[in-house]
């Protein structure tokens, strides 16, 4: 978050314009083999994604209302790979390998910082802000899952999916020493170091077509989804 802040809602640290440009392109192949008698499928692919952000705003800086410029040019380039063996005609295994990219939100980018009403004797003054200078959330994508068609409209598949994160935004809170105010505890969004998360999903779906049953419960089923 940048000091300099009025409290009310038409100060001019409350208004900033952000121009963010894209330019991006995408490859895929796809590919199919036998191993055997196993039917191997997939695709390998890459997205590349040129932006070009800017911010103008102001910021308050030893009493001075001074303008605030900031400029950001990045490439990123985005890999999938993605393959499925068909180990029988009912029983399949699929992996995939992606990286992703998450740009902040446009709230959190703006420089402005609000001042909360004065407190109570003895407190710290509280504020909060955002953060122009916030990089995108990168992911590394690993998904494995085993899946098993046991009629038509009926299968049941069990999966695993780590994430790895880099730059995942957080709220964080600082002692600022504001001109004009003095210290103030000022919260707001900020990159984190790198986290994972790892999470199961089991899925089951079947409609009620078996033999022997009537036929009027054939338009109905069930489906099961636990993570």
């Amino acid at each position: 978050p940048q000091p300099g802040a009025l409290d009310d809602d038409t100060g001019p640290f409350d208004d900033y314009t952000a121009n963010e440009k894209g330019y991006t392109g995408y490859a895929q192949l796809r590919y199919g083999f036998d191993a055997g008698d196993i039917p191997i499928d997939g695709a390998i692919g890459i997205r590349a994604i040129k932006t070009k952000f800017k911010l103008d705003s102001v910021v308050l800086n030893e009493g001075t209302i001074s303008p605030l410029s900031v400029k950001n040019d990045y490439t990123d380039y985005l890999p999938n790979v993605s393959i499925r063996a068909r180990l029988t005609p009912e029983l399949q295994v699929r992996a995939a390998y992606t990286e992703t990219r998450k740009r902040p939100d446009f709230s959190q980018l703006s420089p402005g910082l609000r001042l909360d009403p004065p407190p109570g004797p003895g407190q710290v003054p509280t504020g909060s802000g955002g953060n122009p200078f916030l990089r995108p959330i990168l992911s590394d994508n690993y998904d494995v899952s085993i899946e098993y068609y046991f009629a038509r409209t009926g299968f049941a598949a069990l999966a695993f999916f780590p994430r790895n994160f880099s730059n995942f935004i957080i709220n964080s809170a600082e002692v600022q020493d504001i001109p004009g105010v003095g210290e103030v505890l000022i919260s707001g969004p900020v990159n984190s170091d790198k986290g994972r998360l790892q999470g199961i999903e089991a899925q089951f779906r079947t409609f009620f077509d078996f033999g022997g049953l009537p036929d009027w419960l054939s338009g109905f089923g069930t489906e099961v989804n636990v993570t």
